[in-house]
């Protein structure tokens, strides 16, 4: 299975901690059987989707490349909760599930509903 590597972290005082996400996705990939086709990242706080490498991806996504997105934690991919409904969309009509090595079932598989019940209050 092809997989896509998205590694995030919120300023330049943590770049190397950017290494370390890809060394550990790396090798928990190659543990899985994931061949790693690319891996995009970003240098910014996670509260919105107007970053280079999370649009870089999200244009990756119909070009069949990979068929997971691997992320350390859901915190890398997403930090404001509100915006987690329609990008898990975007990622399902895509047919690419989300997976981290501490939850390996997809990350936004239930999250969707419940999370648009949470955002309605």
């Amino acid at each position: 299975m092809k997989a896509a590597l998205y590694l995030r972290v919120a300023n330049d005082d943590q770049s190397e901690a950017l290494s370390q996400q890809e060394f550990y996705l790396r090798a928990w990939a190659k543990k899985q059987g994931y061949e790693v086709t690319s891996a995009f990242q970003d240098v910014t706080p996670g509260t919105s989707l107007d970053r280079p490498g999370l649009q870089a991806l999200l244009s990756e996504l119909s070009s069949k490349q990979f068929d997971v997105i691997l992320v350390k934690g859901a915190e890398r991919l997403i930090r404001n909760f509100r915006l987690v409904p329609q990008l898990a969309e975007t990622f399902r009509r895509a047919g690419v599930r989300v997976i981290s090595p501490l939850d390996t079932n997809d990350i936004f598989g239930t999250t969707p509903s419940v999370l648009t019940a949470l955002n309605a209050e």
